[in-house]
């Protein structure tokens, strides 16, 4: 993305999110306030959407689903349930089988390719990796506890049978994320 560019959150995270992963979850409140912002999910979708009406969309819903819940809990929940709701799209159905055969160290160091098909902005970088841990870099996060949830999720879709993300050190709007799988 280029300096000038807009940071953009296309459709098919909007799909995967509230489309799949929050089928029948939608409250009227919930949709109405969605709406507010200028997502209507009673029309078809935009092809891509503000970053910042994603980052207060994910925040509004967050707290209307889970108000027992922590903002970094609730948006990480939200982060499993996009990357759930992602194996119903069409982008998912091709994804998915492969995640197996990739395993947890080359779908972290393919991060950035699959997030692209979600927004214009998210690169990642593997900044060390072992056996069965990881730091991976991300360039712009406006709710660590999404990304958290996408991680944990891929990991086991890759292989894993447990995996745990951290916080790692945050520059802005960058972040590491301490990865940790079995």
């Amino acid at each position: 993305m280029s300096p000038q560019e807009e940071p953009l959150v296309f459709a098919t995270a909007w799909e995967s999110l509230y489309l799949r992963g929050l089928k029948g979850q939608l409250t009227p409140a919930l949709r109405e306030r969605l709406k507010h912002h200028g997502v209507d999910f009673g029309q078809p979708l935009l092809p891509a959407y503000p970053l910042e009406i994603w980052a207060a969309a994910l925040r509004d819903t967050a707290r209307q689903l889970y108000p027992e819940r922590s903002l970094d809990e609730g948006t990480r929940e939200l982060g499993r349930r996009t990357f759930l709701g992602l194996r119903e799209t069409t982008i998912g159905k091709a994804l998915f089988p492969l995640l197996r055969l990739l395993g947890p160290q080359r779908v972290l160091k393919r991060m950035t390719r699959s997030l692209r098909s979600g927004s214009n902005f998210i690169e990642t970088r593997v900044l060390r990796e072992g056996d069965q841990d990881a730091e991976v870099w991300f360039n712009h996060v406006v709710e660590v506890g999404f990304y958290q949830g996408v991680l944990e999720t891929a990991l086991v879709a890759a292989g894993a049978t447990e995996a745990t993300v951290a916080l790692g050190p945050r520059e802005g709007p960058s972040i590491v994320y301490k990865v940790r799988w079995q």
